[in-house]
C-alpha cells in the first residue's frame, strides 16, 4: 500500500529519543516485521494502582460526550471515564455530536479531530456558532495530531485544548479537573 513513509520516520525518531532501537525484517512476497526494543522502568506502585478504582475525586460525576469513529478509542475512553466516576455517551461523527447536543446537556465533549460525515473541527465550529450556553462547553480534542501548529488550528476552531492519543487515566483526569465546568442536574428531555 502506498504512503509517504512519515509514520516510520516518526516512529524511528520516537524510539531513538527513548534510547531504544527499531528495525525491520522484510522478505519479498512474505511481508515485513517491524521490531521495537525499549528499556522501560517498571513501577510497582503504578502496577498496583492500575487495577484499583480512582478514589478521592473532587470532581462531581460529569456528563461527558465522547466522539470518535474508532471503536477501540471509544471503549478505552469509556473505561477510563467510568473509573473516574463520570457518565459517558458515545457518538461516532461530528454530525452526531450536533444532534446529541440539540437535546442533551453535557459538561465536556471529548472529540476526535478526524471523523466521517463532519470532522471534529467542523463540529466544533458549528457548536461555537450557536452561541449562548454552547459557547462555554469545554471541547477537548483527543487526537494523535498534536504538533504545535495543529493545536493552534484546534484552538482557532473553538476547541478548548488538545489531548494526545494514546491517552492515560492521569492525563484525562488532569484535563477534566482543569477544563470541566459541571452544570448541575441533567435537564428533562421531554
Amino acid at each position: 500500500y502506498g504512503g509517504t513513509g512519515l509514520g516510520t520516520t516518526i516512529s524511528k525518531q520516537l524510539v531513538e529519543l527513548m534510547q531504544g532501537r527499531i528495525w525491520v525484517e522484510s522478505e519479498l512476497g512474505q511481508g515485513s516485521t517491524f521490531h521495537v526494543e525499549l528499556r522501560l522502568p517498571v513501577s510497582a506502585a503504578h502496577e498496583a494502582s492500575a487495577s484499583k478504582p480512582v478514589v478521592g475525586l473532587q470532581l462531581p460525576p460529569l456528563r461527558i460526550l465522547v466522539a470518535d469513529d474508532v471503536e477501540q478509542n471509544t471503549e478505552l475512553l469509556t473505561i477510563l471515564l467510568g473509573r473516574l466516576g463520570h457518565d459517558v455517551h458515545v457518538v461516532h461523527n461530528g454530525q452526531q455530536v450536533l444532534d446529541y447536543l440539540a437535546h442533551a446537556a453535557v459538561d465536556v465533549v471529548l472529540m476526535d479531530v478526524q471523523m466521517p460525515v463532519a470532522s471534529g473541527i467542523d463540529a466544533t465550529t458549528a457548536i461555537r456558532s450557536l452561541g449562548g450556553s454552547f459557547s462555554g462547553i469545554p471541547i477537548l480534542a483527543v487526537t494523535a495530531n498534536v504538533l504545535p501548529e495543529q493545536q493552534e488550528q484546534y484552538v482557532r476552531s473553538g476547541m478548548t485544548a488538545a489531548l494526545s492519543k494514546p491517552i492515560t487515566l492521569e492525563q484525562l483526569d488532569g484535563a477534566l479537573r482543569r477544563y470541566a465546568r459541571p452544570t448541575g442536574p441533567t435537564p428533562s428531555n421531554t
